[in-house]
Formats: structure tokens, sequence, C-alpha cells
């Protein structure tokens, strides 16, 4: 149990360090669709290779592939989409904070789906986070259809993360299922971009470079260890220690990105702090 809140965190932290730099490939050419089709582009590739290396099977059962398909198109992958589309209609703040109301929805789905009920401590672990959750939300312009998508994409994040639960995906090895979740999401990308044209090719050697990196960190290794964690702990557990991931990068903004340490800031990252600890303690 303790290794399954190990890997989460770890994959929280690594998720939170991603803000600085993406800002940096932006800041080289790439725009919002860029980053996250070349993230799994290059994970599923390295992925193909290190899979043929050990030898692991890559076959799959028409169940676990169905799932797979189901997983990474309506999870992982339209969850990358609209949250970046997001970002066009309202600040990235707000659309990131909106974006952390998944352990919220994890626990509906589970709950309506499930059958599992909700305890009085989740609640009150829930209750916090949503206030540390508000307290990010800066104040800036933004349309309702903006906040719908951020939203929205918190919900198909829950079902990620739900699906692999219960579907017993976890329980498959996870350099294979991670190679399948980043082919299926590459292919949904790319028939995105036929119609979006939002993928820029033309970026220099620093920016690719870089690009790596990003896929290498989050694509691959946070990834997998969500995927250790989420088997460990179940889907409601390690969504809530996923909340580690805005408390990382908001130190991360204020740290590197000269961004300002607010009140509201600070509070919110108490808030998910003491939520936190009413959820872990027994």
């Amino acid at each position: 149990m303790k290794k399954g809140y190990i890997y989460t965190a770890l994959s929280a932290i690594i998720f939170g360090l991603m803000p600085l730099l993406t800002k940096i490939i932006i800041a080289r050419g790439a725009t919002s669709l860029t980053i996250p089709f070349f993230r799994v582009f290059y994970v599923t590739i390295v992925l193909f290779f290190v899979l043929k290396i050990k030898k692991i099977d890559l076959h799959l059962e028409k169940r676990d592939l169905l799932s797979a398909i189901l997983t990474s198109i309506f999870g992982s992958g339209i969850t990358i989409i609209i949250l970046n589309e997001s970002y066009n209609y309202v600040d990235t703040g707000i659309a990131t904070s909106l974006h952390f109301l998944y352990p919220l929805f994890v626990a509906i789905l589970c709950c309506f789906f499930y059958g599992e009920k909700i305890k009085k401590k989740q609640i009150i672990s829930l209750s916090f986070a949503l206030v540390g959750i508000i307290c990010f939300m800066s104040k800036g312009n933004g349309s309702l259809f903006g906040y719908l998508l951020a939203i929205a994409s918190g919900l198909t994040y829950a079902f990620y993360l739900v699906k692999m639960d219960k579907s017993g995906l976890v329980k498959m090895n996870a350099l294979k299922l991670s190679f399948y979740l980043a082919l299926f999401t590459t292919i949904e990308i790319f028939t995105m971009n036929l119609y979006m044209q939002d993928v820029v090719f033309k970026m220099d050697a620093i920016a690719y470079g870089l690009l790596l990196v990003l896929a290498l960190s989050s694509s691959f290794l946070a990834t997998v260890l969500l995927q250790k964690g989420v088997l460990l702990l179940g889907s409601t557990r390690a969504s809530f220690i996923c909340l580690l991931e805005p408390v990382t990068s908001m130190i991360v903004g204020i740290l590197w990105l000269n961004e300002a340490l607010t009140f509201n800031k600070g509070l919110g990252g108490l808030a998910i702090i003491v939520s936190l600890i009413i959820f872990l303690k027994k």
C-alpha cells in the first residue's frame, strides 16, 4: 500500500513539473496541440523498441484491446485535446484548476457505476480539496464554453483512471499498456489535426529535444508510476494523491516562472495538503 502512495505521489510531482518545460517549448514555436502530439508519438516509438528488446508479447485479447482503445480515446487522449483547447477560452490557471475536479468525478463514477460508498472522511477531504482548487482559480476573463471544456477534461480524466482500474488494464504489463495508450492517443490526435491543422512540425533541434524529455518524463515515467499507483491503491485513492500536482505546479511557477505567491495560492496549497492528510489518516 505504501508503495502505491509513493508511486502516485512521484507521478503527480513529475506531472506538476511539466508546465516549466511546456512554457519553454511553446516559446520556441510549438502550439498547444503540438506538445501532446509529440509527447505520445515519442513514447510510442521508444516503448515499441523497449518492448521488442525485452521480448514482451504485444498481443492483446479482444477484451483488453477494446478497453485500451476506449481508455485512450475517451480518457487520456480526449483529455489532452479538450484541456489544451480550453486554454484558448479561459486563463490557463483557471482551466487547470477546474481540471482538478477529477477526484470528485472519480468518487461519483465509482459510486454510481460500481456501488462504492463515499465515506465521511472522503467527503471532508474532498471539501478541503475543492476549497484549494477554488483558491487556485485566479481572476481572469473567459467564456462559459472554456469553463465547460476544462470541467469536461476532469470528467474524461476521471473516466481514464476508473476505466484503467475497473477494466483490469492496470494488471497488464505497465510498459505494454503505456505503449498501446500512447499509440491510440497518437492516432487520435493525428486524426484531429487533419481538421484542426494545429500541430507544428517546423521547430529547431532544441525544441524537439525538450519534447523528447517531456515525453519520457510525463507520458512514460509518470504514466507508468500512475498505473502502478492505481493498481495498488485503486482509482479513488490514487486520484486524491494526484492533487499534489497543482501544488507542485504552483511551487514551480513561483521558483522558476516568476509567478507571484498570492494569498489565494498559499491558502489553496495549504487546503490541498490538509485534504491529503485527512484522506491518508487511518
